[in-house]
């Protein structure tokens, strides 16, 4: 298609154009070639032109050159020429050829492009929002002024990042599938978080959109900073989990109902007041309406859905239950976003109770007034609002100190008397005044109060104005009468009133009787104090001097003197004995030979005559006053007389410098001391008659307490004849008691003369002692010679001349006798000493014996326990013998002892244990059935007992019957028992006793040793029967063994792959279990389960077990059921349940990939872990047909490697320690 085109010559004149130049032109063919290009060409062609036409001219062409041309009809055009020259200067004159290219609309799109492009510019770096371009790998290309300054980065250093870099609610693979979705969907708009480069985070708003940029796909993000949205939204979001949470909380019932009548809202409170739960009503139409209120109810609905709110409507409504109650309702209409009503909202009240509480109140109040009106306290209330106001100000003008103030001041007090009100006061408060009209008093306080309550008026505005709320004071007034009374006020702010002080209640109880009745209660008091501590005072002691001594000192507490004195009567005379507050060269003379006859003493005379007190108010004016330099200072006199039975023994007498100091009721009080202090004279009297008394029964307390801290008789028995001699005085004591298995007496003890006779044994009823015990009665006389015909015991020598012997009686028998003799006879109170002390005595001794017999048999109880437990808890028969042994030789209280045990192949007696003998000679004890005294005692199976081995009184003599006298030779002993061990019926050995004295045992001694003998017995059966199970019981564990190393044998046969491993596999496991501190207990079990640990490959099939290449699946899930075959083989078998942990276990693995339970870690018990690694390495260092064994290194690699997978590693450590 031709372009517009000319000829011009080097005027630029345009020789010739073609139609395309013409109709860009608009103009005629001939008005365009008259003219020039220039005409039509703006400013800056033309004065380019010149040149343009000089570059044709040297170049030959043009090339692109703009040109700004204005149309005839004034329209602009944009053209680019380009030129050629056609003929030079040389041909005669310039001509070139210019075609135009027609870009008006380009250049105008380019200037529109970039009018807009700065616009944009401008709107970018001044818009509110971030702004970001980046491509589709996320870098950033451009960011404007709000980004950087949201962010706070300069442009050049977001420019070097990325997206991801300030991004963090999405991953980078995330952010480039929703870029890919922006380029296919279009823009799309989703929140996020920039991190800004100080750490923070930015909530915002990003809106995508796509474009292409030079040939590149990028993204333009506008981020929009919505903290503060985000501020807002997170209010409402608590402000409506607020107002949930106020619904939920509120104690009044909150429901929305919609239009018609149907729950859309029941909060709990509605719940607990109405009884139907929140989803019994959701939906359904409310159901608290009693029948025919239902016209009521929809009245008040469709005022409300008119728009109409309601406040605090009183209505009847029912509960779930049935019941009635009176709610208050408040409500308002629901609207949507376009104002129209949708439903209501209603608040409720349950105020059933409180109906109920306005009705008590009322009733209260009632009641309040009638307590208030006739209440015999005096009640007034007031009102201090404009006091408090007063108040404050004077704090506010600087006044800190009110109370110094309002000292210094009494007239701002009678003006703020003014600003009290009266508001009301009782009855009982008119009685305070002469008029009884009540209307007269109300109003202003000072008409009430004169200025002699001014005090206790200030004392109320000082503590009003400290803050206080509370006070109480007693002060005097006067009444109505001009008598003067005590009251007592109390003043309180009532509730609601601390900061205003407009009731204020103020009460005054008249004290003033209650006072007086007080003071004479507290003056008794004091005197019922006093006379009570003076009593304990006075009978803390007995000593008269003492008693005297702490008179005086308490009188004082209520007969105040100057003086005081206690005069004794004694031969019609009274003499000071104790005194008090005289000076002190009286104190000397009065306390000396001075004395006062009572005939010459007027005052004294007449207390021993009228058995009463006296009161001198003014001795100088009582008639017959004995005057004295010593005692003239005396103004007043007050004296009391002590009396005995009747009888005035002396005086308690009082005085004062001071007349008038003593008044009849100091006299009557110094009578109450007076009588107490006779009683105490008296007490101190018959404390000394009684003195001599009383240590005679302390000697026997001393005595009685003694007895009880010695804990055996031979303890007590010292104690006793010690106390006796002392006590009387004797020459000597001895104490005897009767052999209640012989009856004869024997002397336990004996003191002084009779200590000679001490351990005595006499006949029964011998001698004088025998006589006392067999009567049961005492013997005492002053004079030994009246008692012809007793005899005395032998040895006892000189004998005092007086005697006492009592029987020593306990429970009702004569248990001994106890008796002392002197040479000065023995008084009545000596012999109750003696009898007594001879009741504690028996008593003592008695309580003594049972309680030693009961130690013993306790003891012997004992024994017996340590033997049984000895025989039950040993299987060594030579330990139980042992035991056994120290048990018979300690509680018999014997020597030595033995045991020979019966051979039943040689039929002799051989010797087994013993105790207590001083050489080892009878160890080689020997003696045939039938020989000797053991011998004997085993054949005739009963006890043989030889008092005294060493008799040589006859033939057949001790030591000549003990056929093994030459094995005790330098042993000593006396006594000797055999008691043979007999058990079911089989004589076992003997039991063989031995004492060095004479022992003469009781029958119980006798029962307790056939008992041990018994138990011996015993323990010789249980060590047999043990011993038999001992070797039935290792038989059967060797014949286990071989079984199951016959079984472990039958495998190896059965795999000769695996020939010798089992063998291997057991030593290597024991070897690791001892490395690794395993019991020997436990080490057996391990052997036993590494014995057997493929036991359960037995009932694994041939095809499988012996198969020769790799298994299938379904072959290894037979093949890996082997523990459980095995678990399932050997559980039932007792003998193996504690060997089953390798059979069962030895395939799990640490991590818990294992098999068969896939136990992991600490579940797998440990013989199955320490075996797990031995079986791995002896499996890896044996040939298979399928690979050579691997060295040594390279199996300890493997398990080291698999250490925490496969292998336990701490058994992997102690079995990289053995040297293998």
């Amino acid at each position: 298609m031709p372009l517009p085109s000319v000829i011009v010559n080097s005027a630029g004149l345009v020789v010739a154009g073609n139609r395309k130049w013409f109709e860009l032109l608009r103009s005629p063919q001939e008005g365009v070639t008259r003219g020039s290009v220039a005409e039509h060409a703006d400013a800056a062609y033309q004065a380019a032109f010149g040149p343009l036409l000089g570059e044709l001219v040297a170049a030959g062409a043009v090339h692109q050159h703009l040109v700004e041309i204005q149309r005839p009809d004034g329209a602009s055009l944009s053209l680019l020429a380009e030129g050629e020259l056609l003929a030079g200067p040389e041909r005669g004159g310039v001509r070139a050829t210019l075609v135009f290219f027609d870009v008006t609309a380009r250049i105008e799109s380019e200037r529109a492009l970039r009018e807009s492009e700065r616009w944009f510019r401008l709107l970018a770096e001044h818009v509110p929002e971030a702004i970001f371009v980046h491509d589709l790998e996320g870098k950033i290309l451009e960011a404007n002024p709000q980004a950087c300054t949201i962010l706070g980065y300069s442009r050049e250093e977001l420019l070097t990042r990325r997206i991801a870099d300030i991004e963090t609610d999405y991953d980078e693979q995330t952010m480039r599938e929703m870029w890919r979705e922006v380029f296919e969907s279009g823009p799309r708009t989703l929140s996020g978080t920039h991190r800004r480069k100080d750490g923070t985070h930015l909530p915002v708003e990003i809106r995508l959109a796509a474009f292409r940029l030079e040939k590149h796909d990028s993204i333009l993000a506008v981020t929009r900073d919505v903290s503060d949205r985000k501020r807002a939204e997170d209010s409402l979001v608590a402000t409506s989990d607020v107002l949930q949470a106020l619904i939920q909380a509120s104690p009044l019932a909150v429901l929305a109902l919609d239009r018609q009548a149907r729950v859309t809202l029941w909060n709990p409170a509605a719940e607990r007041i109405f009884g139907w739960s929140e989803s019994e009503v959701l939906g359904n139409l409310v159901p608290i309406v009693q029948p025919g209120k239902e016209a009521e109810f929809q009245r008040l609905l469709d005022r409300v859905l008119a728009g109409e709110h309601l406040t605090g409507i009183t209505l009847q409504r029912v509960r779930k239950d049935g019941r009635p109650i009176e709610i208050s309702l408040s409500t308002a209409p629901l609207r949507d976003a376009g104002n129209a009503v949708t439903g209501t909202m209603a608040l409720i009240d349950d105020i059933t109770e409180r109906r109920k509480a306005e009705a008590a109140l009322r009733e209260s109040e009632a009641r309040y007034r009638t307590l208030f009106d006739d209440s015999p306290i005096a009640l007034w209330e007031e009102d201090f609002s404009e006091v408090r106001t007063y108040l404050d100000r004077l704090r506010l003008s600087g006044i800190h100190d009110v109370r110094s103030y309002l000292e210094r001041h009494p007239e701002v007090v009678t003006h703020a008397l003014t600003l009290v009100k009266v508001l009301d006061l009782n009855r009982r408060a008119l009685e305070f005044y002469p008029t009884h009209l009540k209307e007269s008093l109300l109003g202003s306080l000072d008409r009430i109060l004169g200025p002699a309550s001014l005090d206790i008026f200030r004392e109320q505005l000082v503590a009003l104005a400290e803050g206080e709320r509370t006070m109480e004071r007693e002060f005097l007034s006067t009444g109505p009468n001009g008598a003067a009374r005590l009251l007592h006020m109390h003043l309180t702010v009532a509730a609601g009133s601390d900061a205003s002080l407009q009731r204020v209640l103020v009460s005054y109880i008249d004290t003033t009787e209650r006072h007086h009745a007080e003071t004479a209660i507290r003056d008794q008091t004091a005197l019922s104090e006093a006379l009570r501590d003076a009593a304990a005072v006075l009978t803390s002691t007995l000593n008269r001097d003492e008693v005297m001594e702490r008179v005086l000192g308490e009188i004082g507490r209520v007969v105040p003197h100057d003086a005081a004195d206690i005069m004794l009567i004694e031969g019609g005379q009274a003499q000071v004995v104790r005194m008090r507050g005289f000076r002190e060269s009286v104190l000397t003379d009065l306390s000396g030979t001075r004395r006062l006859k009572i005939s010459e003493a007027p005052h004294l005379r007449h207390q021993v005559q009228t058995g009463l007190p006296i009161s001198i108010p003014d001795v100088h004016a009582y008639p017959g006053w004995p005057q004295s330099p010593e005692t003239e200072w005396i103004r007043a006199y007050a004296g009391a007389p002590i009396l005995v039975k009747g009888e005035v023994i002396g005086f308690i007498n009082v005085a004062s410098a001071n007349p008038n100091s003593f008044t009849q009721t100091h006299a009557d009080r110094l009578q109450v001391f007076a009588s107490q202090t006779s009683v105490a004279l008296e007490n101190a009297r018959l404390f000394e008659e009684s003195r001599k008394r009383a240590e005679e029964l302390a000697a026997l307390a001393e005595v009685s307490s003694a007895l009880r801290t010695a804990p055996a008789r031979a303890e007590m028995v010292p104690i006793i004849l010690d106390k006796l001699t002392s006590l009387l005085q004797a020459r000597g004591v001895a104490l005897a008691m009767r052999d209640r298995n012989s009856g004869e007496t024997v002397v336990e003890l004996a003191r002084g003369l009779w200590s000679p006779i001490s351990s005595t044994r006499l006949r029964p009823g011998e001698g004088i002692i025998g006589r006392v015990i067999q009567m049961g009665q005492p013997m005492i006389t002053n004079d030994m010679g009246t008692l012809a015909g007793y005899s005395w015991p032998p040895g006892l020598g000189a004998t005092p001349r007086a005697l006492a012997a009592i029987p020593l009686v306990a429970q009702g028998s004569t248990i001994g006798a106890l008796w002392a003799g002197n040479d000065d006879g023995f008084s009545e109170s000596q012999v109750r000493i003696l009898i007594a002390v001879g009741d504690i005595a028996a008593n003592a001794i008695h309580r003594a014996t049972l309680h030693e017999q009961t130690e013993q048999r306790l003891q012997r109880l004992m024994a017996l326990h340590s033997i049984e437990m000895a025989i039950s808890a040993s299987t060594d028969l030579r330990v139980s013998l042992d035991i056994l042994l120290n048990q018979v030789t300690t509680i018999l209280g014997v020597s030595a002892a033995d045991v020979l045990l019966l051979d039943s192949h040689s039929q002799s007696l051989h010797y087994a244990a013993g105790n207590g003998f001083r050489a080892g000679n009878l160890t080689k004890t020997r003696v045939r059935l039938g020989e000797g005294l053991a011998g004997r005692a085993v054949i005739d199976r009963t006890l043989v007992h030889v008092a005294d081995l060493n008799a040589k009184d006859s033939p057949s003599d001790g030591l000549r019957r003990f056929t093994r006298a030459a094995l005790i030779v330098g042993e000593g002993f006396q006594s000797y028992f055999a008691v043979p061990l007999v058990s079911k019926g089989q004589a076992l050995g003997v039991l063989e006793i031995f004492h060095r004295a004479a022992l003469d045992p009781d029958p119980e001694w006798l029962e307790f040793l056939q008992t041990l003998a018994g138990q011996a017995a015993l323990a010789l059966d249980n060590a047999a029967l043990f011993e038999k199970l001992q070797r039935t019981n290792v038989d059967l564990v060797l014949a286990y063994d071989a079984t199951l190393e016959g079984w472990s044998k039958a495998l190896d046969l059965r795999d000769r792959e695996t020939e010798g491993h089992t063998q291997r596999v057991t030593e290597l496991a024991m070897r690791l279990s001892r490395a690794m501190g395993v019991s020997e207990r436990q080490l057996e079990q391990i052997r036993r389960g590494a014995l057997i640990h493929d036991i359960g490959k037995m009932g694994i099939p041939d095809s499988i077990l012996l198969k020769p290449g790799p298994l299938a699946e379904d072959e290894w899930a037979i093949m890996r059921r082997h523990p459980t075959l095995a678990y399932d083989f050997l559980s039932s078998i007792a003998f193996l349940r504690q060997a089953l942990d390798i059979p069962y276990g030895h395939h799990e693995r640490w991590d818990g990939s294992g098999y068969p339970r896939m136990l992991k870690g600490d579940q797998i018990p440990l013989a199955a872990r320490i075996f797990a690694v031995v079986d791995v390495y002896d499996a890896l260092c044996s040939d298979r047909p399928y690979r050579p064994a691997w060295p040594e290194a390279k199996a300890r690699e493997y398990i080291r490697e698999q250490s925490a997978k496969y292998f336990d590693p701490k058994v992997v450590d102690a079995f990289l320690g053995l040297k293998l």
